[in-house]
């Protein structure tokens, strides 16, 4: 494969070029072991014909091992739309995340892991592009973002997980100051997995949006996992929270 064939195939173009080009990359890089120019032909496969599946991941192949970063994104890019095959795809759209997300390109590397995510729980690579998105939301201190992709995560967990989880996302909620929704994945964390920490959290947020009746309540069952004095105290705000709801009968009931 001369010299002047090679740049007169790059010239014309198209996938016949394309696939001359490729096989003398693959001459040149075995026989000669001259790796520059196997990496020039190799790209100039790829721009003879941007639709050649092969030249692609051969130009993406290489750049990994050169470490061409720009080159390598690129290619991820370019391949993740190219392929029809939903799992390499996947792989190819979480390798793009990974690599702006070591150059500290948090919002760039979400993109592809969205990408994923809207496809649904049953997509390849959810939990993964759940996972990125998660570390994203932390290093950028989105407590928002953070919360949802905690509550999409808890969905793929096991019940006692999945209520733990749903209090994690509960918190971050609060923290965003969106305290209906931390008030209503607290509920149902409570409803698979009553516990001290979900009530006393249920406890916080009651107060914190003016709901007397349910700080009530919710003191009243903390009140329940408590012993001594404690437990006085706790059903003590129970009652002055039932009075301030305007509940007198609920108030006289946690006296009795």
């Amino acid at each position: 494969a001369s010299r002047h064939a090679c740049d007169s195939a790059a010239a014309v173009g198209g996938p016949a070029a394309s696939k001359a080009l490729l096989a003398a990359a693959q001459l040149v890089e075995g026989e000669l072991m001259e790796g520059q120019r196997a990496w020039e032909l190799k790209l100039a496969a790829y721009e003879a014909d941007p639709g050649a599946l092969d030249a692609a991941e051969a130009v993406l192949t290489d750049a990994r091992r050169r470490n061409d970063v720009d080159r390598l994104e690129l290619m991820l890019v370019r391949l993740a739309v190219m392929t029809a095959d939903e799992q390499r795809a996947a792989d190819l759209k979480l390798e793009l995340a990974g690599s702006l997300e070591s150059r500290k390109q948090f919002e760039a590397a979400r993109t592809p892991l969205e990408s994923i995510r809207r496809q649904g729980a049953s997509a390849p690579g959810y939990a993964q592009a759940l996972a990125g998105l998660e570390r994203i939301a932390i290093e950028l201190t989105d407590v928002a973002a953070l919360a949802e992709i905690q509550v999409a995560s808890a969905e793929l967990l096991g019940a006692q997980e999945r209520a733990a989880r749903l209090l994690e996302a509960a918190r971050s909620f609060r923290e965003a100051k969106q305290l209906d929704r931390a008030l209503q994945l607290t509920r149902e964390s409570l409803s698979a997995r009553p516990g001290k920490g979900g009530f006393t959290l249920l406890v916080d947020l009651s107060r914190e949006s003016g709901r007397h009746d349910e700080l009530a309540r919710a003191l009243t069952q903390l009140a329940e996992q408590g012993e001594g004095v404690e437990r006085a105290v706790l059903l003590l705000q129970a009652l002055e929270a039932w009075r301030a709801a305007g509940e007198l009968e609920a108030a006289r009931v946690t006296l009795g």
